[in-house]
């Protein structure tokens, strides 16, 4: 049982460790509930029953919005293209580094440098090439959050994954489902404004509860004990929880 405490979020979905890297909100793919009463919200995490008592009477989970996703997809692509840069710099100073000590080799270490500055000139290529793609896809993402009307922006953010894409970075602009549209998933985040900061407010304003069984084959065979635990975790008087926080 945990109180106040969601950290258990930090690693869910596709998206936690580019959040993390780019010290960004998370956000995460829609969990699905499988249990919803004015007193708790169930769902699955990593295959585990979880049930949240909620004190206060706000969404615990909001949509990410279009524009949110936009702003993320462009950090990450800053990102991306400041590692290919600090890669051409290094490149750049390596061949410079080789030509200075070819001067003083002989025929057979000239050969030998002179095949490694080959190889050094492609990668160069290929890091220009990447660069100035780049910063295409980053000012075009920009251009589309410029000019994205304030009701799309506010909008939730759906993806369909199903769709391909040869853009590594910006590949997920293509994945975003049109505005009004209900297929593919829906991308979640903690409501920032959950918790209620007042002086006034109660200390504990969220319970966590869930079990975990670390018994291979649990679901086939499950002992006394097991069963148990499952029972005074559906028996619980989560009504008394919630009453509890006010």
């Amino acid at each position: 049982m945990n109180i106040n405490w969601f950290d258990l979020f930090d690693q869910a979905g596709n998206y936690w460790q580019a959040c993390s890297e780019l010290k960004l909100p998370l956000f995460f793919e829609e969990i699905p509930l499988s249990d919803s009463t004015n007193d708790y919200i169930s769902f699955k995490y990593k295959g585990d029953e979880m049930r949240m008592v909620l004190a206060n009477n706000k969404p615990f989970f909001v949509p990410l919005t279009r524009k949110e996703f936009l702003q993320f997809l462009i950090a990450r692509g800053r990102q991306a293209l400041k590692t290919d840069q600090d890669a051409l710099e290094t490149s750049h100073k390596s061949k410079a580094t080789i030509t200075k000590l070819m001067a003083t080799e002989n025929e057979g270490d000239k050969a030998y440098s002179a095949s490694t500055l080959k190889s050094i000139d492609r990668d160069i290529e290929q890091w220009q090439k990447n660069i100035q793609q780049q910063e295409i896809e980053i000012q075009t993402c920009q251009s589309l959050l410029n000019t994205m009307p304030a009701q799309e922006a506010a909008a939730p953010a759906r993806m369909d994954y199903n769709k391909k894409s040869n853009s590594q970075q910006f590949g997920a602009l293509d994945q975003l489902v049109p505005v009004g549209r209900r297929e593919g998933v829906m991308l979640m985040k903690i409501n920032p404004d959950y918790y209620n900061k007042s002086p006034q407010a109660p200390v504990a304003q969220l319970i966590t509860l869930y079990y975990v069984w670390p018994t291979v084959g649990f679901a086939h065979d499950t002992d006394y004990l097991q069963q148990k635990t499952i029972d005074i975790f559906s028996q619980l008087d989560y009504h008394q929880l919630k009453e509890s926080m006010k």
